[in-house]
């Protein structure tokens, strides 16, 4: 099964034909018949332990540890235990692109996207923001969803584009491959009356800064991610909206 994430195509070579079934249904939207960039077998275990948080370790051979699976890549090539359960393999996915994206200027972020007539707009946001809301919303409206909870930002110089991801919250949807160049970033707040209020690059930065995903601990992963949340705030506007999921009205201003 190849699937195609941002701008990279994983070949997961799984020959479990029941597992590969349900892979095949949940990552439907992503499928991909071009050359892989990645190879990883997929190798099914059971794993007493429920899912926790992951171990990463970047050395030579990178490594990933769960409580449901365990990983290391090593020249494009890798090895992947994991339970058998697409939820499994969506956390390890998450994790696995959060790390290697960073050398192509893309990283992960907590956010949803929506996009018409050639604009794509980002909502940043951790849990209990509203992004599944308005996803519904502009949804409703005949906006193409990215995502309602994680999309790729790819930021090259001013230059900045959001792709589709296959993971998403609450609207529990499967998605399909979709890039666009973003337009303009909301941050969301309920509101009873519907306004959109100016945001400072500093408060940008230090709003994203919550939702980017990042599982490595280093000072100078942690500093490349900066600079990166930094250029996305300075070459793309950004305001506060206020909102709230009764009145649809903003959508025909976006």
């Amino acid at each position: 099964m190849k699937i195609r994430l941002a701008e990279t195509v994983f070949d997961l070579h799984i020959e479990d034909k029941k597992f590969l079934k349900k892979c095949l249904d949940r990552y439907g939207g992503f499928l991909s018949e071009d050359a892989a960039d990645i190879h990883i077998n997929v190798l099914l275990n059971e794993f007493d332990s429920l899912p926790g948080e992951p171990e990463v370790k970047v050395n030579k051979i990178l490594s990933i540890k769960r409580s449901d699976f365990s990983f290391y890549i090593r020249n494009k090539k890798g090895v992947l235990n994991i339970r058998p359960s697409v939820y499994s393999l969506d956390s390890f996915l998450r994790v696995f692109t959060s790390c290697i994206f960073m050398e192509k200027q893309i990283i992960l972020l907590h956010a949803c996207a929506a996009f018409k007539n050639g604009k794509c707009f980002l909502f940043p946001g951790i849990s209990g923001t509203g992004k599944s809301t308005i996803s519904r919303i502009l949804q409703k409206s005949n906006f193409d969803i990215l995502s309602d909870e994680l999309v790729f930002v790819k930021i090259i110089n001013n230059n900045v584009e959001v792709f589709s991801s296959p993971f998403w919250g609450e609207m529990k949807g499967k998605g399909k491959y979709l890039k666009a160049k973003l337009s303009k970033i909301y941050f969301l707040k309920k509101s009873p009356l519907f306004k959109r209020e100016p945001c400072s690059k500093s408060q940008s930065v230090s709003l994203l800064l919550k939702t980017v995903m990042n599982f490595v601990e280093q000072k100078k992963r942690k500093a490349s991610l900066l600079d990166l949340i930094a250029k996305l705030c300075f070459s793309s506007k950004s305001e506060f909206l206020f909102f709230n999921k009764r009145d649809n009205s903003f959508a025909k201003l976006l």
